[in-house]
């Protein structure tokens, strides 16, 4: 039995320890994978001087909700910025860095909402509130942050409101009505509501 219970706690670290893995720069990165950290190192990588060494981390295999703090990169589909916030020398940086929370939500269920930071929506999702925030996301002035809404799975007959100018392929208008402030914009906004046939 205790044989056993040692196979799989050395199993579980061997799998943890291969889901982030030092690389030289340069190195293309895997799909999947994202950079967390690098870290400065003499003479690695065949190299006379200093080089900045990247640490990746395997993504593709985490839960639905799971988030993850990067370095600026490209966005992996399927995943949304929920937050950034500053770091001094973070990322190989020499001042200040921006680092990204990323939270997965290609798997969440249909009808999932969360609130992201101003960026692309993605594909499948649509803004249903924008509200105003004073240093959010890593910024020194006020930041409209969108509440998104995952509609791609939702049944025919799904009625929901939201913000103007997004109506989805399969979706149509069946209301609209003006709303003062909302959606983050000063004076009247036409919210819409939508039904999916």
């Amino acid at each position: 039995m205790k044989s056993l219970l040692t196979l799989l706690v050395l199993s579980f670290v061997l799998s943890a320890h291969s889901q982030e893995q030092e690389i030289c720069p340069g190195s293309r990165i895997p799909r999947g994978w994202v950079i967390t950290s690098y870290r400065n190192c003499a003479g690695c990588c065949g190299s006379t001087g200093l080089v900045k060494m990247p640490t990746i981390k395997r993504i593709d295999n985490l839960p639905a909700d799971a988030t993850v703090e990067i370095c600026q990169q490209p966005i992996p589909q399927g995943w949304v910025v929920i937050s950034n916030r500053n770091c001094a020398g973070c990322c190989g940086g020499d001042g200040l860095v921006v680092l990204s929370t990323i939270k997965r939500i290609d798997n969440l269920p249909a009808g999932s909402t969360l609130e992201i930071c101003p960026g692309p929506i993605p594909r499948g999702w649509v803004t249903i509130s924008v509200r105003n925030c004073a240093g959010c996301c890593a910024s020194t002035g006020l930041v409209k942050l969108p509440t998104i809404k995952r509609i791609d799975n939702l049944p025919a007959g799904t009625t929901l409101e939201i913000c103007p100018g997004q109506v989805p392929r399969g979706w149509v208008v069946i209301s609209i009505r003006d709303c003062a402030g909302c959606c983050a914009v000063p004076g009247l906004v036409r919210l819409q509501t939508i039904k999916k046939l």
